[in-house]
């Protein structure tokens, strides 16, 4: 079973994408108020983030084997 690392390059950029967006939309000042909602916020767009990269993985992975 031989694995090319060309064949890593989708789901990688697919990677790169996602986080890239998930980091761009994160705000980092808030109003004092919304502190606690900003948190909760930008852990949801890292965790779709993440979520979205496994599911990409494991695609390539069931594709791959």
């Amino acid at each position: 079973m031989s694995i090319e690392l060309g064949n890593w390059l989708v789901p990688l950029l697919v990677t790169v994408v996602v986080f890239g967006l998930a980091a761009g939309s994160v705000r980092v000042r808030a109003p004092e108020y919304s502190r606690l909602v900003n948190r909760l916020f930008n852990l949801l767009l890292i965790a779709a983030a993440a979520i979205a990269s496994l599911f990409v993985w494991l695609a390539w992975a069931m594709v791959a084997a």
